[in-house]
């Protein structure tokens, strides 16, 4: 246990002139910051000769200094979020279940916008999402796996979803329906280091018009990675 301020006595010291010395004392004050997430300590020794009035406005400094970053810390701390085809999106999707997840990928992207978010995807296939949505940067979209979760839109549509920068897109499918007559674009990076893993990205079948096209990822982004993915329309 750290006590908040201790004394440590030596012996006599060597005396240079043949006179005794007296006892050397030294004293150091600590300012500590307990954190009960991982029980971090901020401990900050005080310079020897000062007064004690001095030391004491130091320590309420420090202090104040260790509470401001862990309040600062705490407000940035990344959530994991979850989705169900159980559960409602008047939930705080912070736990799986009925009673907790939400209903809609597209609500969820809309909440989970800080940096390290991760947003889990249950199994089910998700058909009254609002596209296109966009992931923000840092966040994970992540499905229960590539053959149980799909993402899929039952109308035409000319882009699904927006990737920003290090966001990750993975273990499920995502399928749409091409606009006729024009180009669909469903998944769009816009932003460096996006990460698309163990995906399927199914365009469906092409519309009979000639000029109609279709694209499953477009990439406009350096440093960006389409792994242990299929992309494939059925015609």
């Amino acid at each position: 246990m750290i006590n908040d301020k201790w004394q440590m006595t030596k012996s006599k010291q060597p005396s240079s002139a043949g006179v005794k010395s007296a006892p050397f004392s030294q004293s150091l004050d600590f300012a500590r910051d307990k954190r009960e997430k991982g029980r971090r300590f901020c401990i900050y020794p005080l310079p020897l000769g000062e007064g004690e009035g001095l030391q004491r406005w130091r320590v309420r400094a420090v202090v104040l200094l260790c509470l401001l970053s862990f309040a600062f810390t705490s407000a940035a701390q990344a959530t994991t979020y979850y989705v169900s085809t159980l559960g409602s999106n008047g939930n705080n999707g912070q736990s799986a279940g009925a009673g907790g997840a939400w209903r809609t990928v597209t609500y969820a992207v809309g909440q989970a916008t800080t940096s390290g978010d991760i947003i889990n995807v249950a199994a089910g296939s998700y058909q009254t999402e609002t596209f296109p949505f966009t992931i923000a940067g840092g966040v994970t979209v992540t499905g229960e796996s590539r053959a149980a979760t799909t993402i899929e839109a039952t109308a035409a549509v000319a882009a699904m979803m927006t990737m920003n920068a290090s966001s990750v897109l993975s273990n499920l499918t995502v399928r749409g329906m091409s606009t006729s007559g024009g180009t669909s674009i469903y998944i769009t990076t816009a932003g460096n280091g996006v990460d698309i893993n163990n995906c399927i990205i199914d365009t469906g079948t092409l519309p009979a018009a000639a000029s109609s096209g279709v694209i499953g990822v477009e990439v406009h982004n350096a440093n960006c990675r389409v792994r242990n993915s299929i992309l494939y329309s059925a015609g």
